[in-house]
């Protein structure tokens, strides 16, 4: 048996989440959501323009879905985060142990 890949395991938690949208809904505020909680890393950048840009559009034409592009923008923007931190850890884990051996630090 094959092992699930990440995107297959979190493709329901997404189509969940959109398949709860309001009627109506802009398509990039659905969008937006499944690709936060779908794609890795390249998800939360689009998850949170498409999600800004969905909830400009909700509020302009006053469409519903507005949460569900505020969602995306908030997951987004909390994903960018953790890979920040995560690629500042993963860093220093790597560069200190070499500028040690290097005789630098």
């Amino acid at each position: 048996m094959t092992p699930l890949s990440p995107l297959v395991l979190r493709a329901p938690a997404a189509a969940l989440l959109a398949s709860r949208a309001p009627a109506g809904t802009p398509p990039e505020a659905v969008a937006a959501i499944v690709l936060v909680l779908a794609v890795p890393v390249v998800g939360p950048v689009l998850g949170v323009v498409l999600g800004r840009s969905a909830r400009r559009r909700c509020d302009a034409e006053g469409l519903p879905g507005r949460e569900v592009a505020i969602t995306a923008e908030v997951l987004g923007w909390t994903l960018l985060g953790v890979l920040a931190l995560g690629a500042v850890v993963v860093g220093a884990l790597v560069l200190l142990p070499l500028a040690y051996l290097a005789g630098v630090a």
